[in-house]
């Protein structure tokens, strides 16, 4: 709606964290010239980039840090490449979201290889963001790939926790007859760029 709420959300994320509260905004919140400044309009976009450089592990640990100049310096060397690959790699990982689900049914490498036709398919149908079933495995080269690909389409996954974790990458449109024709829609248009591109 026009409101810029970086600085309401910056405010509400050190509050949970339990940081200083006066600390400033970062730069690349709040610099329009910064590489991550237009992810950080999104705010699961501006929280994975913030989470990136302040895992539980870090140095940056207490209170009384100085949470905005440590996490400039974290993000500093990042561009908007390193921050998708590193989304894309991560987010479906269990340790990453402390859960007991100790498999993710797919391979990373199979998974980062579907997402990469799937941004393919796309570019091909024109959109940049959307693509049918049957589109998306008329460009699979790959049968290792190609079969990975159907387990997704098929929901294999009862508990849907599979489904929960992609969710993030895309949403699926069954609202077709045919298997087939169901849509696949990137969440970020930009996801699919990136994709595209490597």
């Amino acid at each position: 709606y026009g409101v810029d709420l970086r600085g309401q959300w910056w405010a509400k994320f050190l509050e949970a964290r339990g940081y200083e509260p006066r600390n400033p905004l970062p730069r690349f919140l709040c610099h329009s010239v910064h590489p991550l400044y237009e992810l950080g309009k999104e705010p699961l976009l501006a929280y994975l980039i913030t989470r990136s450089a302040l895992s539980p592990e870090t140095v940056c640990g207490t209170g009384e840090c100085d949470v905005t100049n440590f996490l400039n310096e974290q993000v500093n060397s990042k561009n908007r490449n390193s921050i998708y690959d590193k989304i894309i790699h991560e987010i479906r990982l269990p340790k990453e979201w402390s859960t007991d689900r100790s498999d993710t049914r797919i391979p990373q490498t199979e998974f980062s290889a579907i997402l990469k036709y799937m941004a393919l398919a796309t570019w091909q149908e024109g959109s940049s963001v959307r693509a049918t079933v049957k589109r998306i495995e008329g460009v699979i080269a790959d049968e290792s790939v190609l079969a990975a690909f159907r387990l997704l389409t098929t929901r294999i996954d009862e508990t849907g926790s599979l489904n929960l974790l992609t969710a993030f990458y895309y949403r699926i449109s069954e609202a077709a007859e045919d298997r087939l024709e169901y849509e696949f829609e990137f969440t970020h248009k930009t996801f699919s760029e990136y994709l595209l591109a490597t």
